[in-house]
């Protein structure tokens, strides 16, 4: 019964046993689980890089890349993190082994960002501090009068 309010309601919301609720368009993104965020998490402690991008004449900015031979994780990795991923094939060795091409995910900026304050509690120690040092750049005080209206 309250399913069936919820999707005949209209669309700015439906009162439910006395509560709003908002109703759920196709277009509105899924809500990331804690279980997902932890997923992730693992896997940028073990294929994952943080990094600092200095560009020159350009503020700092974080990156967070993560990246292995396996399409269909990097494919749930770039929904999660809300970018394609791509791909790098790889040349043969000198001794003519083959490598298999590599998928990467990758953002940066305040993306990276949000995604490296989002993670930092499943992390651990070395990756932490690769986060804090990454986001201590990225909000450095000659820059964070920039950025405020992103905080």
């Amino acid at each position: 019964e309250v399913l069936g309010a919820l999707q005949k309601g209209p669309c700015h919301g439906t009162k439910v046993l006395g509560h709003w609720t908002r109703e759920i368009t196709p277009e509105a993104k899924p809500i990331t689980r804690i279980i997902d965020i932890a997923w992730l998490a693992g896997l940028v402690e073990g294929d994952g890089t943080i990094w600092i991008i200095q560009r020159t004449g350009q503020n700092e900015s974080p990156a967070l890349r993560v990246s292995m031979t396996d399409q269909d994780v990097i494919q749930r990795v770039g929904g999660l993190l809300g970018v394609r991923p791509f791909r790098f094939v790889r040349h043969a060795r000198p001794d003519g082994f083959h490598r298999k091409p590599l998928h990467v995910a990758h953002i940066q900026g305040a993306r990276a960002a949000a995604w490296l304050m989002t993670l930092y509690v499943f992390l651990g120690v070395r990756r932490r501090e690769q986060a804090r040092r990454a986001l201590r750049a990225w909000l450095s005080p000659t820059i964070l009068k920039r950025r405020r209206r992103y905080l």
